[in-house]
């Protein structure tokens, strides 16, 4: 099959797809149990030192600006099939009957601090209820920044965008957290210590064959083949982006956003 001929077949893939909303960001917290006061449902049993992982999918174009504080944070939605904490060997998801409002709210210059947080609006923390026992308990995570100037705003992060704010922090620069299992604030029987949070793109990288040569033409042709449905032994697989759905127009053009340097975002 010809470089032009692998093209048009894999365009009639992915007219024959379905393109759905990508989740083109991947939101990783990790911690550990701090202290735990459950003495029964889904978390009892888990002591200290327990490993802590909280994994959140997101759509960079699907978010909501602050009505009460524009420009100063950004709230980008999440749900049940996107969210997952896991302790130990607990994993759970976001309550779905009735399902809560969620939201991974980006702070910048709010006024002069920068941040994250989870709530269900855009503006203050709140905890989002899970699925678990005891009913209406839900998590609750923000870490904020503490590289503020004597004069003018933190740096940290340069705006509301989510690819702006790619990366990885631990304790460095940082003034204050909170990760925890809660019931209005005034009741936190499960204290997670916060380790780190971890930013990333979904899509994989554009080393399609794995040979450890890149960029180069043989990982175009690769991509095409395997696209196409051919065999290509050790190649990634057409999901570049990782949203579960392929074939799709969308793995094509994040494939050839990276290729060339840009953003997997669409």
């Amino acid at each position: 099959m010809t470089i032009a001929s692998r093209f048009a077949f894999a365009v009639c893939l992915i007219a024959a797809g379905s393109a759905q909303a990508e989740r083109d960001i991947r939101v990783t917290v990790t911690g550990q149990v701090e202290s735990n006061g459950f003495a029964s449902g889904t978390f009892a049993g888990l002591g200290a030192g327990t490993p802590v992982v909280m994994t959140i999918d997101l759509d960079s174009t699907d978010f909501l600006d602050s009505p009460h504080l524009p420009g100063r944070t950004r709230g980008y939605r999440f749900g049940p099939t996107n969210f997952s904490l896991r302790v130990g060997n607990v994993v759970t998801t976001l309550r779905s009957n009735p399902q809560p409002a969620a939201y991974f709210v980006l702070r910048n210059d709010d006024p002069r601090v920068d941040g994250f947080f989870l709530s269900q609006g855009t503006d203050i923390d709140t905890q989002i209820p899970l699925a678990m026992t005891p009913n209406n308990f839900g998590i609750a995570f923000s870490r904020t920044f503490g590289n503020v100037p004597p004069v003018g705003p933190d740096p940290t992060l340069g705006s509301l965008r989510l690819y702006d704010a790619i990366g990885t922090w631990g304790f460095e620069n940082i003034s204050s957290y909170n990760f925890t299992i809660e019931l209005n604030e005034n009741v936190t029987p499960l204290l997670f210590a916060y380790e780190t949070i971890t930013i990333a793109s979904l899509c994989g990288d554009i080393d399609v064959n794995n040979n450890g040569v890149f960029p180069e033409d043989a990982d175009v042709i690769a991509f095409f083949d395997v696209l196409a449905g051919g065999e290509c032994a050790g190649c990634d697989d057409i999901d570049f982006n990782n949203n579960g759905v392929y074939p799709e127009d969308l793995d094509v053009i994040d494939f050839f956003n990276v290729l060339a340097g840009g953003d997997c975002a669409n």
